[in-house]
């Protein structure tokens, strides 16, 4: 017997699904049977994920694992490890971690911890030392600390621009794509990472533009280069590079396209 839902119902489904949820956790959260979210998301229109094929390192999903249960977000770490949310998930499970449950608030830090933070910072504890004294990580406690303007050359260790190793902001990340460090003031603000980095190919294409691009925009390169983020070869796209759809003539929907400045 096929079961009824009712529209707020149908909409949870495709906004859990939207964020990144798999239809059998969608299904087991709802109380609804897998075939119902198979076919809200038909009726929706929005095409079916296919398996994750993708591996990680043991100590990689080591890594993930750990700023997981800090309170880092699912889709931003697969974002800085160019993997899908899904496998992120996975990593978590197949761990022995725990899923947070939907709608559950990762941890905010009081104003009292903010100050301890700024307090331990004066007093010369390292960004390790905080993390540990507040029962969290260095990564997150490094972003919180940015965030509220507590310079970690407080603690007498040199960073930034002031580093020995210092490259200027950029870094491969573990897909091979350039990202650079962003100032928060800056107009493309929006696109950068928990991290405050973003990608160096979105990031040129979206100054020539004018503006941030948008979540389903993508940047294609060329040449297969993934480093090589010269204008002339990156090509703006609409979703995915494999299963996405490429921008073509609106006029006569030619998809013989040849490289060309922005304007």
């Amino acid at each position: 017997m096929t079961q009824k839902i009712d529209q707020e119902l149908e909409a949870k489904i495709v906004q859990l699904y939207q964020d990144g949820v798999r239809p059998t956790y969608i299904a087991k959260d709802l109380n609804v049977g897998k075939n119902t979210v198979q076919r809200v998301l038909d009726r929706n229109g929005i095409a079916r994920r296919g398996p994750v094929q993708r591996r990680m390192k043991p100590h990689l999903q080591a890594i993930i694992c750990e700023r997981y249960a800090q309170g880092e977000r699912p889709n931003l770490l697969a974002k800085e490890f160019d993997v899908s949310v899904f496998t992120i998930r996975d990593i978590i499970k197949s761990n022995g971690g725990v899923i947070n449950p939907k709608g559950q608030q990762y941890r905010r830090f009081t104003v009292e911890e903010i100050e301890t933070m700024r307090q331990l910072c004066d007093q010369g504890a390292s960004q390790t030392a905080i993390a540990v004294a507040l029962n969290s990580s260095q990564n997150v406690i490094s972003r919180v600390m940015r965030e509220h303007g507590i310079e970690p050359n407080q603690i007498g260790h040199a960073t930034g621009s002031k580093h020995g190793s210092w490259k200027g902001g950029r870094h491969i990340n573990q897909g091979g794509y350039v990202e650079v460090l962003l100032d928060p003031s800056d107009p493309m603000a929006p696109m950068r990472n928990r991290m405050g980095y973003v990608a160096e190919h979105r990031l040129v294409v979206a100054r020539r533009l004018g503006r941030p691009l948008k979540s389903n925009e993508t940047v294609h390169h060329i040449n297969g280069n993934k480093q090589d983020n010269r204008l002339e070869n990156l090509q703006l796209r609409l979703g995915k590079h494999g299963n996405g759809v490429s921008y073509c003539c609106a006029d006569c929907g030619s998809r013989n396209i040849v490289p060309c400045k922005l304007e």
